[in-house]
């Protein structure tokens, strides 16, 4: 990755050179320096090295400006990768805490089908119960009726007792007069 980074500076940097030259050369157009003889004439060759030193001198300051943006991305690069291995670096630990986690998960579905299984064994004790509440509450019912049923004829007992006693001694002041 950084040599295909480093590649996509060198490319913008050249481009930018291109693109400088071409302007710088658009804007100091250039004398023919050379006679039709084909030597260089002597008054041209002044203002030529001015103006071939005012090109070097653009195009030094943009590839000093192009250094410097390319520096810039470098160090941006190199925070990129720091973060990177810190992320890769605190990956085991977001392992290590996804695994706690799926076994906290595991825990908790384990107690959550040991309380459903307690709750359904409740419910079938309470059903049992209120069955076993109805069959009390019928034989409470029965037995309440057999007591008024014992206790009815045990009043009529002691009614036909106290009558028979009444009688016998009734019956006695009669054998003794």
């Amino acid at each position: 990755m950084s040599l295909n980074l480093r590649s996509l500076s060198i490319l913008i940097a050249a481009s930018e050179l291109r693109r400088v030259s071409r302007h710088s050369m658009e804007l100091h157009p250039q004398p023919r320096p050379y006679r039709r003889s084909g030597q260089p004439r002597e008054e041209d060759q002044g203002p030529r090295m001015l103006g071939l030193n005012r090109r070097l001198e653009t195009y030094l300051g943009r590839v000093r400006q192009l250094e410097g943006e390319n520096q810039s991305l470098c160090r941006e690069l190199q925070g990129l990768r720091r973060s990177q291995q810190e992320a890769w670096c605190g990956r085991p630990s977001l392992d290590e805490q996804l695994r706690q986690v799926r076994a906290e998960v595991e825990v908790a579905w384990r107690e959550r089908e040991r309380v459903e299984l307690e709750a359904s064994c409740l419910a079938q004790e309470l059903r049992d119960l209120g069955q076993q509440r109805q069959r009390v509450a019928e034989a409470r019912l029965e037995a309440q009726a057999g007591l008024e049923d014992c206790t009815r004829e045990m009043e009529e007992e002691q009614s036909a007792r106290a009558w028979l006693c009444e009688e016998v001694a009734r019956l006695e002041q009669e054998i003794h007069f």
